[in-house]
């Protein structure tokens, strides 16, 4: 089994900004991090 740590990091979540926070904050659910492949450009 995955922790929640795992599946953050699956769903797309950078695991610098996983490791800022506290741990029991990361429950493993979401809609990932659409923001990262998103291509969004300065500006917008």
């Amino acid at each position: 089994m995955m922790s929640p740590l795992q599946i953050a990091e699956n769903i797309g979540y950078n695991t610098n900004d996983l490791n800022s926070i506290l741990i029991y904050s990361i429950l493993g659910v979401g809609c990932g991090a659409p923001v990262n492949f998103a291509n969004i450009q300065e500006g917008e």
